[in-house]
């Protein structure tokens, strides 16, 4: 992934405070799971869900899915909130190729210009910009 816009939070980071929106690749409902890029999301008995969707049975590839929830160390995405937007697809089309991440950063590779969270990659270049913000 290539970042457009770095957001440095500073403050007390929860475990639960970890976002990501981005589009369902795939839905394993047997597993009570869905795959966002290469990240897995379970689905609990306490998720929430949003904006259109009130179960995992309605989540479906290709759907643009914002999460709240926490990153687990063995790569999972356990999900708190799971809300449908897709709508935004109208209004801003753009979107359809992006993501949204928040959450702690797990590597740092300088040489090759790469900060990586919640095992995504991103491609840091000169045209990234940077921001500082108070939680």
């Amino acid at each position: 992934m290539l970042a457009l816009e770095i957001e440095f939070l500073t403050g007390d980071f929860m475990d639960d405070d970890w976002e990501l929106t981005a589009k369902v690749q795939a839905v394993t409902p047997a597993k009570n799971e869905f795959q966002v890029l290469s990240v897995p999301v379970k689905v609990v008995k306490d998720t929430e869900f949003g904006y259109g969707i009130t179960s995992l049975a309605e989540v479906t590839p290709g759907m643009l899915i914002e999460l709240d929830g926490t990153y687990l160390t063995d790569g999972v995405f356990l999900a708190k909130e799971i809300e449908n937007r897709t709508k935004k697809l109208e209004a801003k089309p753009q979107l359809d190729t992006m993501i949204e991440a928040a959450g702690k950063i797990g590597r740092i590779d300088e040489a090759k210009q790469i900060i990586t969270v919640m095992g995504i990659q991103f491609h840091i270049t000169e045209k990234t910009e940077g921001k500082s913000l108070i939680k």
